[in-house]
């Protein structure tokens, strides 16, 4: 340890991952050296004795079909199943740490395979990722309750009583629909989205997103990701958001979703939703965790 742990730092719409590089570059650390990895993620996700960010990501190799693997971990040392902000950021990083990749490859995460399209060089390009097919089974979220799906189930908040939908997209998002952007912008979002997530409706948590229609044909959302809390953009909460909206009738085959730190934009396809949005590499470094 004390040489220190060599990192990459990325974001995407200021969602931002430390990166571990475990055998894609020349420079790739010894995964002896960087330890019990949940441990290690709350730790360099503190943002005043870490590097900080919303979680650790690390980049390992595949096989031919999918040459790189992801696996993320949240700020509060949890595991994830898919962050897609982390998979466009994994994705620029892998293309910069190995560029005979190309433009297009496939990346396994703990949520299944998702091809992958890098349009640029570090420090920023436009990365288009697989976003994956929807699903609004209760029992894939999961959630407690009767019917086969959660759809316009009521959730409190304060006097008042949101609209909330269900849907897994790899991980699972609770959808409250909100009157206007204006009452999404000044809703108490960790006041709404905690009891929901200390409750027993999710027995596996869930990521709360409060959402309306916007102006110009798009969504406004803020998200509070189950694990790291309130974050600037919660790539796989986009997608929810489109899904739900429009299912709902709201959302054409095409939109854009806009999120504190930034906006990606869905697109429907035969095959499933595909998001696409900029992806940056911030610094790289070294960090030297305390004894």
């Amino acid at each position: 340890m004390s040489d220190g742990i060599r990192f990459h730092k990325l974001e995407g719409c200021g969602n931002d991952y430390v990166f571990l590089d475990l055998g894609l570059g020349a420079d790739a650390l010894d995964a002896t050296v960087v330890g019990d990895l949940e441990d290690l993620a709350r730790e360099v996700s503190d943002r005043h004795t870490g590097v900080g960010s919303d979680g650790l990501i690390v980049l390992d190799p595949g096989d031919d079909a999918a040459p790189v693997r992801m696996r993320m971990w949240n700020a509060d040392g949890s595991r994830g199943r898919l962050c897609l902000n982390g998979l466009r950021e994994a994705a620029l990083l892998a293309r910069t740490l190995r560029p005979a990749l190309g433009e297009e490859f496939r990346v396994v995460t703990d949520a299944g395979i998702r091809a992958a399209r890098v349009e640029g060089t570090a420090p920023e390009a436009t990365v288009t990722v697989e976003a994956g097919i929807p699903d609004f089974a209760r029992a894939a979220i999961p959630a407690e309750g009767d019917g086969p799906e959660l759809w316009d189930e009521r959730f409190a908040f304060g006097e008042q009583e949101l609209p909330g939908y269900g849907v897994s997209v790899g991980n699972p998002h609770l959808v409250l629909w909100m009157t206007s952007p204006e009452a999404v912008r000044r809703a108490p979002l960790a006041a709404i989205a905690e009891p929901i997530q200390q409750g027993d409706r999710f027995p596996e948590g869930v990521n709360v997103h409060l959402a309306a229609d916007d102006a110009a044909g798009g969504f406004l959302t803020r998200p509070f990701e189950r694990g790291s809390g309130a974050t600037r953009a919660c790539g796989t909460g986009a997608v929810a958001v489109y899904a739900v909206a429009r299912r709902l009738g709201r959302a054409g085959a095409e939109a854009a979703i806009h999120m504190p730190g930034g906006s990606v934009r869905l697109r429907e396809t035969d095959e499933g939703l595909v998001l696409s949005g900029l992806a940056r590499l911030v610094f790289r470094g070294t960090w030297f965790p305390r004894d």
